[in-house]
């Protein structure tokens, strides 16, 4: 299910940039600050084309079961053991991870958790890290500009694991 949003932010001074940011509650320690962009200023005297204002879309992320890629059979990710000596997850552990570049860049990395859970991780703080910990509240959903140039992708390893095979 997709739900769009458009954004109105209050603008105190329109000689300064109007800076887009999404922030999410954290486990511990500050929000997560996830930067979405600039956005266009307008006077209230002054009309804005819909194209030009800030709007978003939530997205429910699925992944494909088979190698049939039928979108019908897709659904949540499910936990895959990848060591015999622990075949059940441990609790709040990740099952994979979405990762959304933007321009070719790593914009977000969000863990996949069970019944359909999301939790994203602190970018700002663990990106050069091997280990990088989900530290948002819990969601279903991820928030995306509406207008995105970038991709998707998903996998059950972390980005460091796959870098260093």
């Amino acid at each position: 299910m997709t739900t769009q949003y458009v954004y109105a932010p209050r603008i105190v001074d329109e000689a300064k940039d109007c800076s887009l940011n999404l922030f999410l509650q954290s486990f511990s320690g500050p929000e997560l600050c996830i930067p979405f962009g600039k956005a266009a200023k307008k006077l209230k005297s002054q009309d804005l084309a819909a194209d030009q204002k800030p709007t978003f879309v939530t997205v429910t992320p699925l992944v494909f079961k088979d190698y049939t890629l039928d979108k019908g059979k897709a659904g949540a990710p499910e936990f895959i053991p990848m060591d015999k000596f622990r075949p059940l997850p441990e609790e709040n552990a990740a099952y994979g991870y979405y990762y959304i570049y933007i321009n070719g860049f790593l914009w977000r990395e969000i863990a996949a958790l069970a019944d359909k859970q999301l939790s994203d991780v602190d970018l700002s703080l663990y990106h050069s890290q091997d280990f990088r910990p989900h530290t948002s509240v819990f969601n279903q959903d991820i928030l995306l500009p509406r207008k995105i140039i970038g991709s998707v992708s998903y996998t059950h390893l972390t980005l460091p694991t796959i870098c260093s095979v």
